[in-house]
């Protein structure tokens, strides 16, 4: 019996057929273990690139106007649609990692579509495991928590000259450490535009406060 069906195309014109197919076979290995995670079968479609130029005309930035950082996109809120640009011989570590990303963003927009930019991006990098720094500094963190509560009043592209992608990413690890990943799922699927997690959580816990937990989470990885 037909368990359930990988529903991923790769869409591309490169030439190395080999990089091609190492992205088609991760791909599915991600789409597996994000299946699980998520239970849930996304029609995805990947178009992949080795023209810079190609890349940015796809994503609506013009002729290379795309900054050189971006190597993957995705549409606000797509369900379906990954862009990847990659040059090189084959498929690094890095670039699993990003396709991880950007394959987990899928399944968030459809999981919350309203989740806050910070949440979306801190759960990529969570399971994409590109969080490289288990410590925040007192710096980054009166950046991006300036009221005391982190990305609450620091608009999201302002946080990423302060590590915003990877303090994101610590967060939501201490969500699932604390909750488990069910119950962070949970947490997920019941968060409502216009309010923060750190509120949803707490109708969900009301053992915990808001001040409290983030505290804890304070006490543990500002340094």
């Amino acid at each position: 019996m037909l368990r359930y069906q990988i529903k991923l195309k790769l869409k591309t014109t490169i030439k190395n057929k080999l990089l091609a197919s190492a992205y088609l076979k991760r791909a599915e290995l991600i789409y597996r273990n994000l299946r699980k995670k998520f239970n849930g079968e996304p029609e995805i479609t990947i178009s992949l690139f080795d023209d810079r130029e190609e890349f940015c005309r796809a994503i609506g930035n013009g002729k290379n106007k795309a900054p050189d950082w971006l190597v993957a996109f995705i549409p606000s809120r797509s369900r379906s649609y990954i862009y990847i640009f990659d040059p090189a011989k084959k498929m690094s570590k890095k670039m699993v990692q990003i396709l991880t990303h950007e394959i987990c963003h899928i399944y968030l927009n459809i999981l919350n579509s309203s989740l806050p930019d910070w949440v979306k991006e801190g759960v990529a990098v969570y399971i994409a495991k590109q969080v490289y720094f288990t410590t925040i500094s007192v710096k980054d963190w009166h950046a991006i928590a300036p009221k005391k509560i982190p990305f609450q009043n620091t608009p999201w592209h302002k946080t990423i000259d302060y590590n915003g992608f990877n303090i994101a990413g610590l967060i939501i690890s201490f969500f699932v450490e604390r909750f488990g990943w069910n119950d962070f799922l949970r947490i997920l699927r019941a968060y409502k535009k216009r309010e923060t997690i750190y509120k949803t959580i707490v109708k969900i816990f009301p053992v915990y406060n808001v001040e409290s937990l983030i505290g804890e989470l304070e006490e543990i990885y500002v340094k």
